[in-house]
């Protein structure tokens, strides 16, 4: 068995590696590397760099996501928190603890810290008829 691990785009493979722990000869490896990935490890490939997300010692190989570490992204007053370093948007935001704290980017492994704005609004609805007897009718 070879030590290289083989290196696979998680876009093309999905989930088979972790499931199957098998890749079918129809998908074609990225690179192979000599060092072990560890996840979230970050490696550039062909000018590109990928986040280390899936690995399977039993076949040797590792997944990676594609990451976009070169533009800004659009982080002020979104729904949801943006990571600032690669503009993953995580729905997941608010189980995060504190209004004004650090996180890691579930992406990327990058810090970064937020502040979680609330905004409270109020709705109403009539109760009983729109009509109150008047004291005196003048």
């Amino acid at each position: 068995m070879s030590d290289k691990w083989k290196i696979y785009d998680r876009d093309i493979v999905g989930l088979s590696l972790m499931l199957h722990d098998e890749i079918t000869d129809n998908h074609i490896p990225l690179c192979e590397i000599d060092v072990e990935p560890g996840i979230h490890d970050h490696i550039v490939i062909r000018g590109q760099t990928y986040s280390f997300c899936q690995k399977s010692f039993k076949i040797r190989a590792a997944v990676a996501r594609r990451i976009d570490l070169g533009d800004e992204h659009d982080t002020e007053d979104t729904e949801h928190a943006v990571c600032p370093h690669c503009g993953h948007e995580d729905h997941d935001c608010f189980e995060w603890s504190g209004d004004d704290a650090e996180h890691d980017c579930g992406h990327c492994s990058l810090p970064f810290s937020y502040t979680r704005e609330v905004t409270i609004s109020y709705t109403t609805v009539k109760k009983g008829r729109s009509y109150k007897k008047p004291i005196a009718e003048v």
